[in-house]
């Protein structure tokens, strides 16, 4: 399981969930592995086990991990695909959603 688990729980904090929404989906193939992943990391966060690959078929996802930002509209405003050791998703992420959320 690829994941970045401090990263997002980095996002999570920094950013209130009725502005944010994370969710994260995983191709793992075995669930009890990945439930117990979850609860073990805590995981508090939307999870989702796409056990078919609809979702990533349908997003057309190829490498892990994929972060992908879409605005109220369900418009794709970011895809970020692998990992930047140089700096966190949060980082990464920052200018877009500075931009996409309202100031207030």
């Amino acid at each position: 399981m690829i994941c970045s688990v401090p990263e997002i729980k980095e996002l999570t904090k920094k950013y209130p969930s009725d502005k944010v929404v994370v969710l994260s989906v995983s191709a793992d193939d075995d669930d009890a592995k990945w439930r117990e992943f979850i609860e073990k990391k805590n995981m508090d966060w939307l999870q989702y086990r796409d056990a078919d690959n609809r979702v990533l078929d349908l997003m057309d996802v190829h490498a892990f991990p994929t972060d992908i930002v879409i605005d109220t509209e369900g418009i794709i405003r970011e895809w970020i695909e692998g990992e930047n050791p140089q700096q966190s998703i949060v980082g990464r992420l920052k200018d877009k959603l500075q931009k996409m959320l309202p100031q207030g």
